[in-house]
């Protein structure tokens, strides 16, 4: 049996933005999907192609969600939360480490979230972090602690906000469209290469299609939530 060929570098239709953008990470090209069968082993090698055709295309449509959970996190509504800062990239004896493995994050009220080190020693590293992520936050130290006030955000600058939850939820779905793309190719291929029965092709079209779909809601429904959050502060 033939393997799979490998797609062309560049091809028409949606792009994931940016080859080095949110979430060229969670893109790139899928694995193989199978490999060479043995002679006599035609049912054998077709169950196989199946399950690893569409573990890989859910494996990158997991990652492409996690990736887009964690930008939405760091997008700020106006309330403390965590999550806005745990995974700000502190410099930690020479090496970047999420604020959450170097401290201990929790926002006890709407508008204050504390960060208690688990070495003093690395406030200065800390508040340096916090200052030069780009959130718009001014973190104050006792020597103990660092305490980050959480300012309401006005109108214009929520409508902004929740402008921008809207693009990385379209960026998410061209991500989830693209990867079912590259899918649809390889199957096309073992169609044409390896003799895929076109019963058996249409049915994991289906399931791939299906697979999508169900990620796709997902994204809205990530969406949905973070902007009705941003809405009723």
């Amino acid at each position: 049996m033939t393997g799979f060929r490998q797609p062309a570098e560049d091809r028409p239709g949606e792009r994931v933005p940016g080859k080095h953008g949110l979430y060229a990470q969670t893109h790139g090209r899928l694995s193989r999907a199978c490999s060479s069968g043995a002679p006599g082993l035609g049912f054998a090698a077709e169950g196989v192609m199946e399950h690893e055709l569409l573990q890989d295309a859910r494996k990158h449509m997991a990652q492409t969600l996690e990736v887009l959970q964690g930008g939405l996190a760091k997008i700020h509504t106006g309330r403390a939360s965590p999550a806005l800062v745990e995974t700000v990239a502190v410099e930690y004896y020479g090496t970047p480490t999420p604020l959450k493995h170097v401290a201990h994050v929790v926002a006890p009220d709407p508008d204050l979230i504390i960060v208690r080190p688990f070495d003093r020693t690395q406030i200065p590293a800390i508040e340096r972090a916090v200052l030069g992520a780009g959130l718009g936050l001014n973190p104050q130290n006792d020597g103990q602690v660092v305490r980050i006030k959480v300012p309401r955000l006005s109108e214009e600058r929520r409508n902004e906000l929740v402008k921008l939850v809207g693009k990385r939820a379209e960026e998410a779905k061209i991500a989830l469209r693209n990867i079912r793309r590259e899918a649809r190719e390889k199957l096309d291929t073992e169609e044409k290469d390896a003799g895929l029965g076109e019963d058996e092709h249409r049915r994991l079209q289906k399931l791939l299609d299906d697979l999508t779909a169900e990620h796709v809601k997902r994204v809205d429904e990530f969406m949905e939530k973070k902007t009705r959050d941003m809405r009723t502060l």
